[in-house]
């Protein structure tokens, strides 16, 4: 398995799926997918082509999504 590779061009945003096909569907210029994702609900972002409030509205999104979880317990090392 090849190691991942940071992009700083590219964000991971976690959105709801319907929102993630959605956004994909309609702007593949600036959302989409890749294999590693697939199936996940986090869209991948352009960031050199999202515009600033479309990728603040998706962030404030995330974080109200990952709020509402419940904390995972703490892994043992």
């Amino acid at each position: 398995k090849q190691p991942r590779v940071a992009l700083l061009y590219i964000l991971a945003v976690r959105c709801p799926m319907a929102r993630k096909e959605f956004l994909i569907e309609v702007a593949p210029d600036r959302f989409f997918d890749d294999p590693h994702y697939r199936g996940y609900p986090e869209v991948l972002v352009r960031l050199e082509a999202v515009e600033a409030d479309e990728l603040a509205s998706l962030l404030a999104e995330a974080a109200q999504i990952v709020a509402a979880q419940k904390p995972r317990p703490k892994r043992k090392r």
